[in-house]
């Protein structure tokens, strides 16, 4: 019995032995590549670029492109047909890229084009003394009739411009909104105060304030303490603004800038006081509350349009009005674009496509 076990423990060594090949055998290809195959295809390749002239060559960049293109082939038994393959691929590539226009890419030269065609068109136009019509911004308009109320009240004009600094753009044309501003309070000799949340703006303002009071001729009415730093931390600013307004209850007051959840605070609390409220702002989620709560409220990019509607300078007001007729022709192209591109799904008309591959960006 016991010698019956050891016979079948020799048969099925034998077994496993027999079926594990030996040194010697031949063993089949690897499906992947081997170092001597891709060094073999990589130098053929990079002899082929060099005959094509295509420029500097990246070896790091053509041996990645390699490893890529050789797992997509279906035969890889011929070295020299996949270093052709791939040196072709390779060279139309390197072609495409360095050549110096792309015309896959017109439609976005045509575009550029078209936008500084109309702007510099109505620049000319501007400068020529043409009048240029821009639609009036009724939050603008009534600046002027607010600050007159605090002057009839004798009560100053709160002036905020939001929790960041004037590397935020609309900060920035929050503080041209505030020259034209700070010159009306000079003319009418009113006091105007500024809590401000950014160390630069402090400055900033202070001196856009004082040049507004020597252009309106009153530099003797200027403040030096106009301007007040409060902090940079946001709902700690919303609560030092809603102290000054409920302890100097200003009689007019100006949220210009960018504004988060603090917007609902500060437009509630200046409403509580009775007080004349306009407020900009380009963030969207903040603009229903202060319609909701502000008596005039600037609507994103018209108060980008501040800077050239209080001016009247030509290079503002004509590149204003030629970014107009750019977006309005752009809005247009969308909606044609839209129905060309529905009739050719309806239909299968590949000629509908052609408008819609005017405004595809190709890689």
């Amino acid at each position: 019995m016991r010698e019956g076990k050891n016979w079948l423990f020799m048969l099925i060594l034998a077994l496993v032995l027999a079926s594990v090949p030996s040194a010697g055998a031949e063993e089949e290809p690897e499906q992947g590549m081997s170092t001597f195959l891709l060094e073999e295809i990589r130098s053929e390749v990079v002899e082929k670029l060099q005959k094509a002239e295509v420029g500097k060559i990246d070896s790091k960049r053509i041996e990645g492109h390699i490893k890529a293109r050789f797992e997509s082939l279906k035969d890889k038994s011929n070295p020299g047909m996949i270093a052709e393959l791939l040196a072709n691929d390779i060279i139309a590539e390197y072609r495409k890229s360095h050549r110096s226009f792309n015309p896959d890419k017109a439609n976005i030269l045509v575009g550029f084009s078209v936008i500084a065609f109309f702007v510099l068109l109505y620049i000319f136009k501007a400068m020529k003394g043409e009048h240029l019509y821009i639609r009036p911004i009724s939050g603008l308009q009534a600046i002027d009739e607010a600050v007159g109320r605090a002057t009839e009240m004798g009560k100053d004009v709160l002036y905020v411009p939001g929790i960041y600094d004037v590397s935020d753009l609309p900060t920035l044309a929050s503080v041209s909104i505030l020259g034209h501003v700070a010159k009306k309070t000079a003319e009418y000799e009113t006091d105007i105060t500024m809590p401000v949340a950014a160390p630069i703006l402090f400055t900033t303002a202070k001196e856009v304030i004082k040049e507004a009071h020597l252009k309106a001729g009153r530099p003797d009415t200027y403040k030096d303490d106009c301007v007040r730093y409060l902090t940079g931390d946001q709902f700690a600013y919303a609560g030092g603004v809603c102290g000054i307004m409920v302890r100097e209850k200003p009689a007019t007051i100006f949220y210009m800038g960018t504004f988060y959840a603090e917007s609902l605070i500060l437009a509630e609390t200046g409403h509580y006081i009775d007080a004349i409220q306009i407020a900009g702002t380009t963030q969207t989620a903040q603009l229903p509350f202060f319609v909701a709560a502000c008596d005039y409220t600037i609507i994103g990019e018209e108060m980008y349009a501040a800077s050239a509607y209080f001016s009247q300078e030509p290079m503002q007001l004509g590149s204003l009005k030629g970014q107009d007729i750019c977006k309005l022709i752009a809005m247009v192209s969308i909606v044609i674009g839209t129905l060309l591109t529905s009739l050719a799904s309806f239909t299968g008309n590949p000629w509908f496509d052609f408008f819609k591959n005017l405004f595809a960006v190709n890689e």
